[in-house]
């Protein structure tokens, strides 16, 4: 099972939300690229990078974070959580499958940055309803969260407040998620 921490970025600053919420942003890293090193010396082999101002505006915003990123690292809601689409997960996932989509990521926005734990039912039953992996997201608040998720058959976890706050070390929970494994 993958470990996939999250850098969500917001004026070329690394941060985090609460529940989607742009006012409630803390700052955890003025550059982004020192903190994607930091993860990839810790052993993640992905990170999960989001513009949240490029979601909320519509296009592209904070590209030169991501390009300095990329040269260290090699009802569904759109509009940065803000717009709901009236469209169901499920169907979405199924869509998104026959496209060629191997991976779809499940945050219950609800949960997001706020400790309350994983949802590991909703993304299990997406993933069998849909029929593809999920990667669960939002509301990760330490390693039970990544065992339930592998106990589940989950694809992955992104990982995201409990690492900028301290709650779960990225090498303890990528060992957590290993364990077991064949490889």
């Amino acid at each position: 099972m993958l470990v996939i921490p999250a850098i969500d970025l917001m004026g070329g600053e690394v941060v985090r939300l609460e529940k989607g919420d742009f006012a409630t942003k803390t700052v955890y890293a003025r550059r982004p690229a020192d903190k994607a090193d930091e993860f990839a010396r810790s052993g993640a082999t992905l990170l999960h990078v989001v513009d949240l101002d490029g979601a909320r505006e519509g296009w592209p915003v904070n590209l030169d974070a991501v390009a300095a990123i990329c040269r260290i690292n090699g009802e569904v809601k759109i509009a940065g959580w803000v717009a709901g689409t009236g469209l169901k997960a499920v169907d979405v996932a199924q869509r998104v499958k026959a496209a060629g989509v191997s991976f779809v990521e499940y945050t219950d926005v609800g949960r997001d940055g706020m400790f309350t734990g994983v949802d590991v039912e909703g993304a299990r039953a997406l993933q069998a309803e849909a029929g593809v992996q999920v990667v669960a997201s939002g509301g990760v608040a330490g390693l039970a969260d990544v065992r339930a998720c592998k106990a589940a058959g989950l694809a992955g976890v992104i990982v995201g407040k409990a690492l900028y706050e301290g709650r779960i070390r990225l090498a303890d929970a990528i060992r957590e998620a290993s364990e077991g494994a064949a490889g």
